[in-house]
């Protein structure tokens, strides 16, 4: 583990959803006017997207503003945010180690303002050029009040056992390596995709290094755990389905989108695999090459040349 100690990383959170809730109606026209000049296209985005009120420049959005800080289940959602997340000293602390480590292999990466806000269920993490807005009701957990009486089809159970607060930090760093440090995946095949999530994940083993493996993929430890016993069965039901590089989306997207389970694999098995061993691939790569580092790893473009240094379980 490298040392960081001496490096400067200082990170602000603020609260935008407290401002907003606890503002009285005659204060919104003001509010809705400063939080537009100081979050920019974070607040449009809010507005727009996650409220689905337009845009904050339309003059009738203090009706609606009202409306959002009104609403009896936002209100109860507001009071449960704020009673499970009453400060983020933890949040400002761990997220300042990882910016550490950033830091450490990028010297000049900027830090991020932190928002956080209710995003009515819609996204936990979303980034803007110098800002990272962070959708608390989003780890609220599944045995949260509100979060129980929405229906499976608008949020699966399996997503809403997600909802933890031990995935905030791994969610952020990942959002923020994404949209800064990794070109958007244009591949075809499927060991493309498994290498850019692979890439995706040792960018956590570096950034998160303290962290369970479990953790940075979004896993429980049983989850993973089924990974490590059944990585030479996963890597042959590849090999055998001659899936490697394949370019048929919809296989590809049953071994790496979000799902309960791998699909064509045993219904124990966790959803995402695919990703999973493609961060195995990219850590024996990295393994193979002691003297590369995070932007080397990056930058490289050659997918297999990446998987030369994967040796598959034996029988």
């Amino acid at each position: 583990m490298v040392d960081v100690s001496q490096i400067e990383a200082s990170v602000t959170i603020e609260r935008m959803e407290k401002q907003l809730f606890d503002a009285r109606p005659g204060e919104l026209e003001r509010l809705n006017k400063d939080f537009l000049e100081r979050y920019g296209e974070l607040w449009e985005v809010y507005v727009s997207v996650m409220l689905r009120s337009g845009s904050p420049k339309d003059s009738m959005i203090v009706v609606s503003l009202d409306r959002f800080i009104s609403d009896p289940t936002m209100i109860q959602v507001y009071q449960d945010i704020s009673a499970t997340y009453p400060d983020l000293d933890w949040l400002k602390e761990d997220l300042e180690q990882a910016f550490r480590y950033l830091r450490y292999y990028y010297p000049d990466a900027a830090i991020p303002r932190v928002v956080t806000y209710n995003s009515v269920f819609n996204y936990g993490v979303s980034t803007f050029k110098d800002q990272i807005g962070l959708g608390l009701d989003m780890y609220l957990g599944p045995e949260n009040r509100t979060v129980k009486k929405i229906s499976p089809e608008a949020l699966p159970q399996f997503l809403k056992e997600k909802m933890i607060k031990e995935y905030m930090v791994v969610d952020i760093m990942r959002g923020w390596i994404e949209a800064n440090y990794l070109d958007a995946f244009k591949g075809q095949d499927f060991l493309s995709r498994m290498i850019h999530e692979g890439k995706i994940l040792y960018a956590m083993d570096a950034l998160l290094p303290a962290d369970p493996d479990h953790i940075k993929i979004r896993y429980t430890p049983e989850q993973f755990g089924w990974c490590l016993q059944n990585e030479k069965n996963i890597w042959r039901d590849i090999v055998d389905k001659k899936l490697l590089y394949t370019t048929d989306q919809m296989e590809i997207r049953k071994f790496c989108d979000e799902s309960p389970f791998t699909s064509g694999l045993p219904q124990n098995s966790p959803g995402r695999v695919g990703n999973w061993l493609g961060w195995m691939i990219v850590r024996a790569y990295m393994k193979d090459h002691p003297e590369l580092k995070l932007p080397d790893l990056l930058d490289e473009k050659n997918e297999r040349k990446i998987l030369k240094s994967y040796k598959p379980p034996k029988e």
